[in-house]
């Protein structure tokens, strides 16, 4: 890779998303974007008066060596100090970022939940998670390049398990008896979670615990029931109490019961917020809008401070830190610490978090699943568009659902609460497509739901 730090580097427009940088690899995402990020990042840090280190890693795919090794060569270009973590889950760098001292930016190429030929960048820049406008105004940065300051890096290979597991480790005490099959699809949480689980209390079992970028199992997405059929039957066969499931970079946390019942979003929310209001009663508990009704209800009867807002990582962990959020969740299965932890969605965390409380209060995950199972069904349908597309469907249900004289929640999208359930529809942040679900509570809404639906998608399809 031969490229000018004098060029001047246009990114593809649709590569910059919402929560992050994502695009597919060979297409509209190629090396020189990664080099060029470094570029830009230098130039913001510079802006903003920083001269701290720089932690940077990648995950498991098949084009993250090259994407890194990119990224690396143009940080090299300024006197910075690297602090190289190589292949590494999501959540560990993260945790790196916030327990290392001097670290003013932190970088991690990972294409996360997304399919294989996929990738993208997550960034955190001084303590904060870059999205949306902040973005895009990092991708038409002007660069002014300074001879002076150039090429007088130092860069260190580090490797954070110890200490990241060391902390693991704590959350779960030493009668834990617990049998466990874990499941990291081949991703990047692989060799961590090998050498954590050696550490654990109880039995542990190890699956698909090779990285491959081609994630030859199946596809690392735990919040898709398909993705979990493998854990489950291994489960059942091997009479395993638990089983656990990440996403590619592992901050998507899936788990599967003895009796292959998953535990989504909405039970992990559940679960998490009875524990933590134990020690802190009336704690704010923020959700993103997909969250099911029925267990914001039965939290709010606990006295839980639940929050709905905006569904993606960024969005939650800037709204996190702003109201002083103790816990958050999404239904996608990320899941967001911040009681003596740093705010950030950690599905390994997570996961050993949920293991403890599952062999101390095991009625929790009973009272979840008994919860939902008032959920009379749970509908999706998913609809390709672009951009445009996108905008002209939403202009128009809006309108129709005016005319119509429904009370609108527009926090992300359009959800509608009704008695017999709730429906949303949203256009996707992070993919071409818009998705309409909601919540039924009997036979009869499911099918009113459905058609509520299908003709909103007949009025938003209008030119």
């Amino acid at each position: 890779m031969h490229i000018s730090i004098h060029q001047q580097h246009k990114f593809v427009s649709e590569i910059i998303r919402a929560y992050d940088i994502r695009g597919i690899f060979g297409e509209n995402l190629k090396e020189e974007d990664a080099f060029f990020i470094a570029l830009k990042l230098l130039q913001a840090r510079r802006n903003m008066g920083l001269n701290g280190r720089i932690c940077v890693g990648y995950d498991g795919r098949l084009s993250s060596p090259a994407l890194y090794r990119a990224l690396l060569s143009g940080f090299m270009t300024s006197s910075v100090e690297i602090i190289d973590m190589g292949l590494i889950p999501t959540p560990a760098l993260y945790f790196a970022a916030s327990y290392l001292e001097c670290i003013d930016m932190a970088v991690i190429i990972t294409g996360s939940h997304n399919p294989s030929n996929h990738n993208g960048f997550k960034i955190i820049l001084n303590g904060i998670t870059l999205f949306g406008e902040d973005l895009k105004k990092l991708a038409n940065l002007e660069l002014i390049y300074d001879e002076e300051n150039s090429k007088n890096f130092k860069i260190t290979e580090y490797d954070i398990s110890n200490e990241y597991i060391e902390v693991l480790k704590k959350l779960i005490s030493n009668n834990n008896s617990l049998k466990v099959i874990w499941d990291p699809g081949n991703g990047a949480a692989c060799n961590i979670l090998k050498k954590l689980i050696s550490q654990l209390p109880g039995q542990h079992l190890i699956i698909n615990d090779e990285i491959d970028g081609n994630f030859p199992s199946h596809h690392p997405d735990p919040s898709k029931t398909e993705n979990l059929q493998q854990l489950i039957a291994a489960v059942k066969s091997e009479s395993y109490d638990f089983g656990i499931a990440f996403d590619g970079d592992a901050d998507r946390l899936g788990v599967v019961d003895k009796n292959g019942n998953i535990l989504f979003g909405s039970h992990l929310l559940f679960i998490f917020a009875c524990d933590l209001i134990k020690r802190i009663p009336n704690a704010k508990i923020l959700t993103d809008v997909k969250m099911s009704s029925l267990i914001m209800d039965e939290l709010r009867k606990l006295d839980c401070h639940i929050i709905q807002y905006k569904t993606g990582h960024a969005l939650i962990k800037a709204k996190m830190k702003e109201i002083g959020a103790m816990l958050a969740a999404e239904m996608s299965g990320h899941i967001f610490f911040a009681e003596n932890y740093y705010g950030f969605d950690d599905a390994i965390f997570g996961a050993c978090k949920f293991l403890e409380i599952a062999y101390q209060n095991p009625d929790l995950i009973k009272k979840s699943l008994e919860i939902m199972k008032q959920a009379f069904d749970i509908i999706e349908y998913k609809i390709a568009a672009d951009d445009s597309q996108k905008e002209n469907f939403m202009v128009n249900i809006i309108t129709f659902l005016r005319n119509e004289n429904y009370q609108l929640n527009e926090i992300d999208g359009i959800r509608v609460e009704e008695k017999k359930g709730w429906w949303l529809v949203r256009p996707s942040n992070t993919e071409n497509i818009i998705s309409l679900t909601g919540e039924a509570y009997t036979a009869e809404a499911v099918l009113e739901i459905k058609k509520i639906l299908n003709k909103l998608i007949a009025i938003g399809t209008q030119k």
